[in-house]
């Protein structure tokens, strides 16, 4: 019987529709975002370079799991998505997180994010510790410094896992569509280009995921 509550919960919360907004940050730089969910401590999730909110959270399913117990907030990071893109191929940008929060009155979110939201969310740990519930990371890390524990970790796995490459054109293919490119286009620019994208940023670069 509970299963079966907790089963049409899920059900009824992803069968919602999310919000779309849009927010004007100081800059002038319009940031769009998605909300799903009406009750529940906030959760701010953050998409990795040339991905989306939609097609990062709300595609695959995790907004709406989310979205049962908590309120949902992603947004496209700017020169993402349905974001202005001030800087074509350009990365996101911490101050924006934090300028959303403020217009949503969001005080305090568990906040994660993915690869390039990961460097985002590490800057906002570090600047904006306050505003933090809970932190998580995806598909993002840094290097082990302390000399007695770095022996310890196993080495990064080599080659390409065909599934992540896959992944990885898709989001390119969506990447160029934003900026203007027809299906097409994307898709012949996708397959002569290398898996990860010439111009992503140097703070994505890690060395240990978390």
């Amino acid at each position: 019987m509970l299963f079966s509550r907790c089963y049409a919960r899920a059900a009824a919360a992803s069968a919602k529709e999310p919000t779309h907004e849009f927010l004007t940050t100081s800059d002038g730089i319009k940031i769009h975002d998605m909300q799903l969910g009406e009750a529940g401590s906030f959760v701010v999730l953050i998409h990795g370079y040339t991905g989306s909110a939609e097609g990062s959270r709300f595609r695959n399913g995790i907004a709406s799991a989310l979205g049962v117990h908590h309120r949902v907030v992603a947004l496209d990071c700017r020169n993402h998505g349905r974001s202005d893109k001030p800087q074509i191929n350009g990365p996101g940008k911490a101050d924006d997180v934090i300028e959303l929060m403020d217009y949503l009155h969001i005080q305090k979110a568990h906040i994660h994010g993915y690869s390039m939201g990961g460097a985002i969310t590490g800057q906002l740990l570090a600047t904006h510790p306050e505003r933090f519930v809970t932190t998580a990371f995806g598909g993002s890390g840094f290097p082990e410094v302390d000399p007695e524990w770095a022996p310890k970790l196993p080495p990064d796995k080599q080659g390409v896992d065909p599934q992540e490459a896959e992944l990885s054109r898709v989001l390119r293919i969506h990447h160029a569509m934003d900026n203007g490119m027809t299906r097409e286009e994307a898709e012949k620019l996708a397959a002569t280009t290398p898996q990860q994208p010439a111009a992503r940023p140097a703070a994505q670069g890690r060395r240990k995921s978390i």
